[in-house]
């Protein structure tokens, strides 16, 4: 079980309910060989509204000799499509494969639909490897969607290899999938959205994880993940990766995280309450600020910091301190990214942001709560004033500093974790 949620911030001032981030998922081990597993997650990126989720996944993994067959389902009651009820794959869900353990220490995965292309802690991507296409093979791309034609999306599927000895693992993986692309060499989504006819192409990602925990004292985390064909698939990311570090000694901890991000170079801006692009009058289908022109971190690769140090006051009470920075290209998945905390004509991000704060850890059983007050600072005026609003994001006050308050809440019912001040 996880709970996450911005509590209060200068510029929007109390968010309680606003953007409630929930993660809940039961495991039942029927025996060594058979489990089954249900869950369902508010997820704000994803979500048409905000705290509102209509997909409840179950699964499960099933153990022969050899092999292990894991599946990931999903009922969706309000299919965005129909408004029906549907059952069946989750298509995105890296969850649902079938392995070949040649030895206890090494094996294959073939993952038909995600071979699980997010990297980061704190800094956390998403899906790195996840594609945009038209479906619908339409003349011509457009403000209005004509017939069936709609933006569909998928995460690239492929084979994992993995060894695990002691206190490490390490998988590797490749994968390929399809799209749709006009054929004339001319077609441009932004300046020639005709299309004489279609053909389905390949794009082909990569995926690396090394992770060194010995239960005890270190965690150590390499990941890397990327594709191809980003030019043609509006992806907003074209590669990523991250190192994390964290160490226990006497009594404190420390954890260090240094992420890369390269976004894609022609990014679409798709819309979270429709299966089409999110700015449609005027048409501006890659992301732009106010007047068209594309913004400046359209295939630029940046990084992002993160250090936190703290120390167990009592056997239930960690508090902290952190500083973490973004660089001006930086993109993630939360609303601090370069492409969501933008100027008020859209035309540059933050410019850097340098974030400091205090935290605290109070474990209570096999929940643990964590509370965050953070400021940040950016070098250019992003953040909104909550006295004066318009609908026209010119008009509005921007600041350069706000402040905000964080709280999350998380049970594992194997007890506290032993790593992870976040």
């Amino acid at each position: 079980f996880n709970y996450n949620e911005y509590i209060y911030s200068n510029s929007r001032k109390t968010e309680v309910g606003d953007t409630v981030e929930l993660d809940a998922r039961l495991k039942y081990n029927f025996d060594a060989g058979t489990i089954l597993k249900m869950g369902f997650a508010t997820i704000p990126e994803e979500n048409r509204f905000d705290n509102e989720t209509s997909r409840l996944e179950i699964g499960g993994l099933k153990r022969f000799d050899k092999f292990d067959v894991s599946i990931d389902l999903e009922l969706e009651t309000n299919d965005e499509d129909d408004g029906g009820t549907v059952f069946g794959f989750d298509l995105d869900s890296e969850d649902t494969y079938i392995r070949y353990n040649f030895t206890p220490n090494f094996s294959a995965s073939f993952h038909p639909f995600n071979f699980d292309g997010e990297v980061g802690g704190y800094f956390s991507t998403r899906d790195v490897t996840r594609i945009y296409f038209i479906d619908g093979a339409p003349s011509a791309i457009s403000q209005v969607q004509s017939g069936s034609e709609r933006i569909a999306q998928k995460t690239i599927p492929g084979i994992v290899l993995s060894y695990q000895k002691d206190f490490l693992r390490v998988t590797g993986g490749i994968g390929k999938t399809s799209y749709l692309y006009p054929t004339n060499s001319d077609f441009d989504i932004t300046s020639n959205p005709s299309a004489d006819s279609w053909e389905r192409r390949e794009a082909t990602g990569y995926v690396f994880n090394l992770n060194y925990n010995d239960q005890k004292n270190y965690l150590f985390r390499l990941e890397y993940a990327g594709h191809n064909a980003t030019e043609e698939t509006g992806a907003l990311l074209e590669r990523a990766a991250s190192m994390r570090f964290e160490v226990r000694k006497f009594n404190f901890i420390a954890n260090l995280e240094v992420t890369h991000s390269k976004a894609g170079s022609n990014a679409w801006n798709t819309s979270r309450s429709s299966n089409w692009f999110a700015q449609t009058t005027p048409f501006f289908p890659v992301y732009s600020d106010t007047v068209g022109t594309k913004v400046d971190w359209l295939g630029e690769g940046d990084q992002a910091y993160s250090l936190a140090v703290g120390f167990n006051a009592t056997d239930t009470v960690t508090p902290y301190i952190f500083g973490r920075y973004q660089g001006e290209h930086f993109i993630f998945r939360e609303r601090e990214s370069a492409h969501l905390l933008r100027t008020g004509d859209g035309t540059l991000s933050h410019g850097g942001l340098l974030r400091t704060g205090l935290g605290t850890n109070i474990y209570m059983g096999k929940f643990r709560i964590v509370s965050e007050i953070e400021y940040l600072k950016a070098k250019n005026p992003v953040f909104t004033s909550a006295t004066n609003i318009t609908n026209n994001s010119i008009n509005n006050e921007f600041k350069k500093n706000d402040y905000q308050i964080v709280l999350k809440i998380d049970y594992n019912f194997f007890g506290n974790r032993l790593f992870g001040i976040f």
